[in-house]
């Protein structure tokens, strides 16, 4: 497909009907946000009311910061590891949205 010039990869139903809407490569992004980011929708949730944020601090990384627009508001958070490896976690949710924050002992917590 990408030899044929295309600039996506197209899904195939039939051999002359292709749709290149298709989000092949999505669930990497939302690794970004649920994984680096730790934002999750809680499954009990009722339109985004109840956010759980369980952020995955890869060694890998010294800084994220990750934001999901709801219709309650913006719900934002961020961390960093500073040069002795401590990690500080800050997130922000609107009223009215249920927050749960599940991290490792030892890392430092902020709302805003």
């Amino acid at each position: 497909m990408l030899a044929s010039g295309n600039k996506a990869l197209a899904e195939q139903f039939v051999m002359f009907l292709s749709s290149y809407n298709h989000a092949m490569f999505s669930s990497y992004l939302q690794w970004f946000y649920q994984g680096l980011g730790g934002i999750r929708v809680a499954d009990d949730a009722v339109s985004a009311n109840h956010i759980e944020l369980r952020p995955y601090f890869s060694p890998l990384t010294d800084e994220v910061s990750c934001s999901f627009v709801t219709r309650h508001g913006e719900i934002r958070t961020a961390w960093t590891r500073d040069e002795r490896g401590a990690v500080t976690f800050s997130y922000a949710v609107p009223q009215g949205i249920e927050v749960s924050v599940e991290v490792p002992e030892g890392v430092e917590v902020v709302r805003l």
